[in-house]
């Protein structure tokens, strides 16, 4: 994974893939970084829901069995 950041001295962006990207799904992001300065992180947020479910400890065990289904699912080669 490449990451970086730059400040552009015009509205042209010319971008050298690696050898090893030709021929591959790549994902591209183009941001301001001001424009998500300003929004709330997602570790703020978590904090704020922790704890608020109020679940039995049946539902507790419910819960994490469907998580963990789910998240296998994730994995899938489909």
């Amino acid at each position: 994974m490449i990451r970086t950041t730059i400040i552009p001295k015009q509205t042209n962006l010319e971008i050298t893939i690696p050898q090893d990207y030709v021929g591959k799904q790549l994902e591209v992001f183009l941001y301001s970084i001001d424009e998500i300065s300003n929004t709330e992180q997602p570790t703020e947020t978590n904090n704020k829901l922790r704890g608020k479910l109020k679940l039995t400890e049946q539902q507790y065990k419910d819960f994490n069995a469907n998580v963990e289904e789910a998240r296998h699912g994730w994995n899938r080669n489909t």
